[in-house]
């Protein structure tokens, strides 16, 4: 075509047509420029077309990922729930006398309250992938780029509930549980003896530990703490739920 219309101008100048020049000179440009149009917008269209690609593998991967930290966190919420069911238990026995328990009893509490520690830790390669990499534009939903760049401020809410409260009030439990009580002994009875300790030898004085108001005071601010734990818990499970159903929306638009 442009071809076409050289040949033409060629033959317009030497017949000395100016204004018939002129005319297919400014179609000759409009055929440029149209041409141009038509590539970039072929262009446009295959980038568009990337971009929604790569946001439905992303919204696919994103989907995948906060299914599993909802059941991760499930798990971490049951585990701090067991223990606030034993730390309840074992306040209401602080100050009382030896014959209202038994040491097997305390025993089993004190191990129910110490032995599991909460740290919820979710999986975060694609949301840190998409951050990092700075694909967050690729989301048309503004809501869905607001959420998933708010995250890591829900995360380190929960980091610090879990190292600066909860698990400081343990490791203070801890301090005390080995003061007053044989260890040993303890870990002796604990699911048949599954670390295979011999029994101890040692005066063990786990009623003293019902009488320490050091002990009473730090399970009762462990008692605080994974309450306070599960409302931040709760909190951030309902904004991964909200998560999940943003995506879901997005995947179906």
């Amino acid at each position: 075509m442009i071809k076409f219309f050289r040949h033409t101008r060629q033959r317009l100048i030497k017949k000395n047509r100016f204004s018939k020049y002129l005319l297919y000179a400014i179609g000759e440009i409009i055929l440029v420029v149209i041409g141009i149009l038509i590539a970039l917008q072929i262009n446009n269209w295959n980038e568009n077309r990337k971009t929604s690609n790569s946001e439905i593998t992303y919204l696919n991967a994103l989907k995948t990922e906060f299914d599993q930290n909802q059941k991760k966190l499930q798990a971490v919420t049951k585990s701090n729930e067991e223990n606030l069911k034993y730390a309840r238990a074992l306040s209401s026995l602080m100050g009382s006398e030896p014959t209202a328990t038994s040491v097997r009893e305390i025993r089993r509490l004190v191990l129910g309250v110490i032995n599991a520690e909460v740290q919820y830790r979710p999986n975060n390669g694609v949301i840190n992938e998409i951050i990092n990499s700075g694909k967050l534009e690729i989301f048309k939903d503004d809501s869905l780029r607001f959420m998933i760049s708010s995250w890591e401020g829900f995360l380190t809410e929960v980091k610090f509930q879990e190292q600066e409260e909860v698990n400081v009030s343990r490791q203070n439990m801890f301090a005390l549980v080995f003061e007053k009580t044989n260890v040993k002994n303890m870990l002796h009875g604990f699911n048949d003896n599954m670390f295979l300790l011999p029994k101890s030898k040692l005066k063990s004085e786990e009623f003293k530990l019902l009488q320490s108001l050091a002990f009473e005071n730090a399970l009762s601010r462990f008692i605080a703490s994974s309450y306070y734990m599960n409302i931040v818990y709760d909190s951030i499970y309902k904004f991964q739920e909200e998560l999940i159903e943003t995506i879901k929306v997005n995947k179906n638009n």
